[in-house]
């Protein structure tokens, strides 16, 4: 169904984006950034060489760095700020939807079918979505700071998280959105690795470690702005799904509710990410994948 070949066969592209991924894994490192930076620059480099990225691509990500830097690192007035974050979203969900010359994501599946009642899908690995990823967690350090820090965040996200699968995928049902189909394709190896580096981290990179955060620093009330964050962040992530379809926007808006508490609860966006990944391969394992057809 899968052929794994298409990687040696554009061993350039490939290293583009295995580069890619290794820069955004290795944040997590200690002092992540020695090797992240170095990394993403090896990244875009290969890119050029394969012709994933063009000229323009370099002005963005220097716009991109650029504000991010001064969004986190430079002291700013509340009103300047808010301005370089509203720039940030507009940039990054121009990057998010792919409208920005310079970037040829590469398309590595397309329209595979898995299961004879579900709908076609197609798989990408995109370098503009990714690269936001790597810009607000590299430099926004909104990470886990050990090991002791990561446990306790998975003890207190356990419930949220099954909570929020449990729910999205009731409603899933009742919306005849999908249906009980167990399997375990070939595919399912780059599938995982696609979906939680290029598609999980930088979702939750976004909605929650940057929108999220931010709007329920500054929306007024203690208890009441960090749930209208959640609320507001759910909504867009909803929003950000339209192409699947009303029903997708709802099943994306609820689980996208339920990251955001996850992330409320935990202040770790490795819970959040982890929460988004187990409903995603629960759906992809257990229901019709992507949708029924």
């Amino acid at each position: 169904m899968f052929d794994y070949g298409i990687f040696i066969n554009d061993i350039l592209s490939t290293l583009t984006y295995v580069l890619l991924g290794l820069s955004l894994l290795s944040l997590w490192l200690g002092r992540g950034y020695i090797y992240s930076g170095p990394l993403f620059i090896l990244s875009v480099v290969s890119g050029f060489l394969s012709s994933r990225l063009g000229s323009l691509s370099i002005i963005i990500i220097l716009l991109l760095a650029a504000l991010t830097y001064g969004f986190y690192k430079v002291k700013m007035q509340g009103s300047l700020r808010a301005l370089c974050g509203l720039v940030i979203t507009v940039l990054a969900a121009a990057l998010f939807f792919h409208v920005l010359p310079g970037f040829n994501n590469w398309k590595i599946v397309s329209g595979v079918v898995i299961s004879k009642s579900a709908a076609p899908f197609s798989l990408y690995l995109n370098f503009d979505k990714t690269m936001v990823a790597l810009f607000l967690l590299g430099v926004g350090n909104n990470l886990a700071a050990g090991k002791r820090d990561f446990t306790a965040a998975i003890k207190k996200a356990w419930l949220p998280a099954a909570g929020g699968i449990a729910v999205t995928v009731f409603t899933a049902f009742l919306l005849g959105y999908v249906t009980t189909d167990i399997k375990f394709p070939e595919i399912i190896y780059i599938w995982a690795i696609r979906n939680l580096v290029f598609v999980c981290v930088a979702e939750e990179a976004l909605f929650r470690g940057f929108l999220q955060k931010e709007l329920s620093g500054v929306l007024p009330g203690n208890k009441t702005g960090r749930y209208v964050g959640i609320l507001i962040a759910a909504v867009l992530f909803g929003l950000y799904h339209y192409q699947g379809g009303v029903k997708y926007i709802l099943l994306a808006g609820i689980a996208g509710f339920f990251y955001g508490l996850v992330y409320h609860r935990t202040k770790s966006i490795e819970a959040a990410i982890l929460t988004h990944f187990f409903l995603n391969l629960v759906h992809f394992v257990f229901l019709t994948y992507p949708a029924l057809a």
